[in-house]
């Protein structure tokens, strides 16, 4: 399988999002009940998205309902460093960490890691590009598959001018120190 949509395994959901103490609250609260409502954790991850923020609320609830979730078992691994997709991720639920191998010798370190409502995947996906990590689900989850056919078209519209501070911010991250200037300002403007 070229990525994490072509992967299927039988989990259930968990329930409750544990506190810092580690107990989950009452299933009878209500905030606990409301972050773990789909509806709800896609809201959370599209305006925190540069591809999705900017839709419509019709057109986010249109592409959630057309996503495939892909229920992931713990130390699956999602995508593949210099892999290619046509897809990027949003966490439906559990965590997931990002790692990277540098310099060739399959010694990969810790990048990132990504929680329910976080979303990963999508600057390849905008560039065109093979995958600049490998990712791997750390206690099983689903994730939502969201093609680039769903937005391709909005991709098109007509750019904004860059934030300088955000071009400043994205260069200092070791994961986009290769891209040029075009693609750093593309995505700072996505």
């Amino acid at each position: 399988p070229r990525d994490a949509r072509h992967m299927a395994s039988p989990m259930g959901s968990g329930r409750g999002t544990p506190s810092p103490s580690g107990i989950r609250p009452p299933s009878s609260d209500r905030s606990a009940r409301r972050s773990e409502d789909p509806e709800h954790v896609w809201n959370e991850a599209a305006t925190s998205c540069v591809l999705l923020r900017h839709l419509p609320a019709h057109e986010q609830k249109s592409m959630r309902t057309s996503c495939r979730t892909v229920k992931l078992r713990p130390k699956m691994v999602v995508y593949k460093q210099k892999s290619f997709s046509d897809v990027f991720y949003v966490v439906q639920s559990g965590r997931y960490v990002a790692t990277l191998d540098a310099d060739g010798t399959n010694e990969e370190r810790i990048v990132r890691e990504y929680n329910k409502g976080d979303t990963f995947g999508s600057h390849e996906l905008y560039f065109s590009q093979p995958r600049t990590t490998t990712v791997t689900a750390i206690d099983g989850g689903a994730v939502w598959c969201v093609e680039k056919r769903f937005f391709a078209t909005k991709l098109r519209d007509p750019p904004s001018p860059p934030d300088p501070e955000l071009c400043a911010l994205i260069r200092k991250a070791p994961v986009f120190r290769e891209l040029s200037n075009e693609h750093i300002e593309a995505l700072a403007r996505a």
